[in-house]
């Protein structure tokens, strides 16, 4: 389809973040279902590598769970790593480990690479108890954590909480981004190997030759659903997916009050809620006289009306 290969490559012109919707028919050799940090991710490596590869959004880039994240990178993980042992043993939860520690290297490589300015930055984390957590917790994450191959730390305090020193287990360089910025980054460079990415496009249904969309067809030998819901005209996955909903303020601080690091609790270990809701802090750079204290968390299931 030539008329939206050269929109595709005009849309995104001067550093706009724009792109066109797709109508008609095109064949390409893989489809990437989901413009969100792993559908664009699996589209730049696959475009890298010399495949013709396309991008299909329904909203715009970053709208969904991407944009609306607390943009913490971290190997540091909600479920602990004790019980993840627990679960799958030791090896597995070896691996677990080592690929987030490798998604957070590969994202700075790809940073570095293609020159993306997105306020990446590389920092310590910190977690601390919840008032209703016991100590045992944090020692047996620690001992969890070394077992899978982090050079996690228990230390006196984490930097920056002065309400009373409390025993932290340190994550040694997580890392902070602005996601819509990467994503900005990471989209120019995918047009840059010759990828192509449309937006407000519905997918309607997948199958082994492609996906149909409203009014075309794309042909494809590939297909990757990277959708927070799966695409399944079968088996409707999204009917049997819980609702959860979490929160988060910001607020201005004096630029340079606190070290940058990232801060979790344990959660609240009495809460009705299953997910033991938990809060979480970073600092981010918003201009020369402030910085932006970003805090969330609380995540709880939506209970049906």
């Amino acid at each position: 389809m030539k008329n939206g290969e050269k929109t595709a490559s005009q849309s995104n012109k001067e550093g706009s973040f724009e792109f066109p919707s797709l109508s008609g028919n095109l064949e390409t050799d893989v489809v990437v279902v989901g413009g969100g940090i792993a559908g664009l991710s699996v589209a730049y490596m696959l475009s890298r590598a010399g495949r013709k590869c396309v991008v299909i959004e329904r909203n715009e880039i970053g709208v969904g769970h991407t944009g609306l994240s607390n943009a913490h990178l971290a190997d540091a993980l909600d479920g602990r790593y004790f019980q993840l042992q627990k679960i799958y043993g030791t090896e597995n939860t070896k691996l677990a480990a080592q690929s987030h520690t490798t998604a957070i290297d590969t994202i700075e490589e790809i940073i570095e690479r293609e020159n993306i300015d997105c306020d990446f930055k590389r920092l310590d984390g910190y977690l601390s108890l919840h008032p209703s957590d016991r100590i045992k917790t944090l020692r047996q994450e620690f001992e969890a954590s070394r077992a899978a191959g982090l050079p996690t730390e228990l230390v006196s305090h984490a930097p920056g909480i002065k309400l009373r020193e409390r025993i932290s287990l340190k994550f040694p360089r997580q890392a902070q981004f602005h996601t819509l910025k990467y994503l900005k980054g990471l989209s120019q460079a995918i047009l840059k190997y010759g990828g192509q990415i449309f937006t407000s496009t519905n997918i309607l249904d997948v199958d082994n030759e492609g996906a149909t969309i409203a009014n075309g067809r794309i042909s494809a030998n590939h297909i990757v659903v990277a959708t927070s819901t799966p695409l399944n005209s079968t088996v409707r996955v999204h009917v049997t997916q819980l609702s959860y909903r979490s929160y988060v303020i910001g607020a201005t601080i004096a630029k340079g009050s606190i070290a940058p690091a990232l801060w979790w609790d344990t959660g609240d270990q009495h809460s009705v809620h299953s997910t033991s809701p938990y809060h979480y802090a970073r600092i981010q750079p918003l201009n020369v006289q402030y910085d932006l204290l970003v805090s969330g968390g609380l995540v709880h299931k939506l209970l049906a009306d």
